[in-house]
């Protein structure tokens, strides 16, 4: 590619990145200090009531007043609080509760391939984070750009290593493993993160020639049957695992089916990754 033409494309890139407005769901909320007299009361009948036989066959009150406390206890306690602040339903509570225990303690592992993939992160990291995603799906791009930072220089550095593979045979899924075959995964797939704007055909060349990969050979390596194989093999395999919407993520093989804001994303793999460390 000319020095013209990489020009083009950085321009390209850039007026993408500059023009869209950030996403709803990348309006978090935060874990606050301090609660209202009123979410006090409820945090409190709601940790009064819920059950957490995985933690100390009691009530999560009860778990928290011990001593030391089980190190499921001050997680939940955490995500049940943030739960009152977002003013959620306390019916919803408890079933997200129990949504986000079976997701930390469950031993039912999936299936996962991980060979010829690239791994974000110390390939020594214990916990491996695998996922399923759309190359076009915002919410995939927000969640794993999350977690991508996470492993490579945040929390879960030395931790955890971050996989993640295409559900659905669609050219810009394509795209994500001629990257792949390329050896410029990660790369690519934060470059098109960071877009914010419709994924199209037109703008995944913008972002390959943005960052100076082979525009010849990167073409050729979407319509390859080799690719359309891999991406066949990874929607099949995510088919096997019970996955049929993206994200879908797998915490230590165990499927998470919590919340997929990256906050709990990551406490769930630092929960797994104490436990581990533990048992050794």
């Amino acid at each position: 590619m000319t020095i013209r033409m990489m020009s083009i494309a950085a321009g390209a890139l850039a007026a993408a990145l500059a023009c869209a407005p950030a996403h709803g769901f990348e309006q978090k909320t935060p874990l606050p200090d301090t609660l209202t007299l009123e979410q006090t009361h409820l945090l409190d009948s709601i940790e009064n009531a819920l059950n957490v036989k995985e933690c100390c066959r009691g009530t999560l009150a009860s778990c928290l007043n011990r001593k030391t406390p089980c190190p499921l206890a001050p997680r939940l306690h955490a995500f049940v609080k943030w739960l009152v602040v977002r003013a959620t339903a306390p019916s919803t509570i408890f079933v997200e509760a129990d949504k986000r225990i079976e997701s930390l303690t469950s031993t039912r592992k999936g299936v996962i391939d991980t060979a010829g993939y690239a791994i974000a992160g110390d390939s020594r990291a214990p916990i491996l984070i695998a996922g399923y995603v759309s190359a076009t799906c915002p919410i995939c791009h927000f969640v794993t750009h999350e977690l991508y930072d996470a492993v490579t220089s945040g929390a879960l550095a030395g931790k955890a290593r971050l996989m993640v593979k295409p559900l659905g045979n669609g050219f810009a899924n394509r795209s994500l493993v001629a990257a792949n075959s390329m050896g410029r995964f990660w790369d690519f797939f934060i470059a098109l993160a960071k877009t914010k704007v419709r994924v199209s055909e037109e703008l995944i060349y913008i972002v390959a020639d943005s960052l100076g990969m082979s525009h010849g050979e990167f073409k050729r390596k979407i319509s390859a049957p080799e690719t359309d194989s891999t991406v066949k093999a990874a929607t099949l395999e995510a088919g096997v695992n019970g996955v049929t919407l993206t994200p879908s993520y797998f915490i230590d093989r165990v499927r998470y089916g919590s919340y997929k804001d990256p906050m709990w994303l990551i406490d769930a793999a630092e929960y797994r990754y104490e436990a581990l460390k533990k048992a050794r």
